[in-house]
């Protein structure tokens, strides 16, 4: 009984703290390569690499000899796939601009005045709408070199019982499918 009555607590505790999952994405637009970090807890590194377009789609090299291609066709129906992820919530988005120009400084400038209008237009919407606790956006100028990168961190919160919800939401997902295939497969043996 009082082993019970410990372990139900710590069970719920468990699944309901939140986890904190870290993206760090670095582009430089200029050499058309993102590189990406994923983090939990901020100190376990997950995976990284960089992802670069190529002639159909984007390449995402996750190891010097291993890369992942995604056709451009393929990401159309992406969404539809990841609507399982609603239930990580935004809690932290921050970026920083870096643009300059050698000849067109003042292009530079208004490019870096409508992202700042932009960024500040996309804050509001997070933060009421997403509920995003912090939303920082900054500028870095270059006035003697071309450079056009952006330094992104996206913080997501969620806990462990939503993710075997979600685990258990795709295990069932792929049973319909395999079960639907099944059943075509019956039906067009029957009609023979």
């Amino acid at each position: 009984m009082n082993a019970l009555a410990v372990a139900l607590p710590l069970a719920a505790f468990v699944l309901l703290c939140p986890i904190f999952f870290t993206i760090y994405l670095y582009t430089d637009l200029r050499e058309k390569k993102c590189w990406f970090a994923f983090y939990v807890l901020r100190i376990i590194k997950l995976h990284g690499g960089y992802a670069q377009p190529y002639r159909g789609g984007i390449a995402f090299h996750l190891t010097n000899k291993k890369a992942v291609l995604l056709p451009y066709a393929e990401m159309r129906g992406a969404d539809r796939k990841f609507r399982i992820l609603r239930g990580f919530r935004m809690l932290a988005y921050s970026q920083v601009l870096e643009i300059g120009s050698k000849e067109e400084a003042a292009t530079a400038i208004a490019a870096a005045a409508l992202v700042q209008c932009g960024s500040a237009v996309a804050g509001c919407v997070l933060r009421t709408k997403k509920k995003c606790r912090s939303f920082k956006a900054d500028i870095l100028l270059h006035e003697s070199k071309n450079v056009l990168k952006v330094s992104q961190r996206v913080i997501l919160v969620f806990n462990l019982l939503f993710l075997m919800l979600a685990a258990g939401k795709l295990l069932l997902r792929k049973i319909m499918e395999r079960f639907s295939q099944y059943e075509k497969i019956r039906k067009k043996q029957k009609s023979q």
